[in-house]
């Protein structure tokens, strides 16, 4: 089974970094892991860049979630997916 993982992002590093930890450990299977950042300026972005795990779109001004989740899925549906997953960076394990 082929498994892609999405999440929109803005701001909250805090969040984001134990969110995606928590995905990673509990999620029992591997996925894909996208990541559209919204025109974050916490450093968000910047932490991004430095992890292996996210297929990133960086976005330089906030998109809003239906226009960003378009403009990843876009990027997400050529992959021939299974199942697409939306994970939310608020979503704190």
């Amino acid at each position: 089974m082929k498994l892609a993982v999405y999440s929109l992002t803005r701001d909250r590093l805090a969040d984001t970094r134990k969110a995606f930890a928590g995905l990673r450990e509990m999620a029992g299977m591997e996925f894909d892991h996208f990541v559209l950042d919204n025109g974050s300026e916490d450093g968000t972005q910047a932490w991004l860049r430095q992890q292996s795990f996210a297929k990133l779109v960086l976005s330089p001004d906030n998109k809003g979630q239906c226009i960003a989740s378009n403009i990843i899925l876009d990027k997400i549906r050529p992959g021939g997916y299974d199942f697409i997953l939306r994970y939310d960076n608020d979503i704190v394990p």
